[in-house]
């Protein structure tokens, strides 16, 4: 299994995970393993693994619409 794939599994999980459960925060501990598995099954059974994924990097860990700081200098 290709590492982009399982950063693309746990980016959808990720969505779905923020879209459905709002009240996330307010989850028992138990509750939130019940309902991360499912939808980790749920996800990784539907997930097609021959697909060819031409995202960015960037996108897969989830810092696409990340800003450096004002203290950070450019290393180029």
């Amino acid at each position: 299994m290709n590492k982009k794939h399982i950063k693309n599994i746990r980016r959808i999980i990720t969505k779905q995970l923020k879209k459905n459960y709002l009240d996330w925060k307010r989850l028992t501990k138990a509750t939130k393993k019940e309902v991360t598995k499912k939808v980790m099954n749920e996800v990784v059974g539907d997930y097609d693994y021959s697909q060819e994924l031409d995202m960015p990097i960037e996108e897969l860990i989830g810092i696409e619409s990340q800003e450096p700081s004002d203290g950070i200098r450019s290393v180029l």
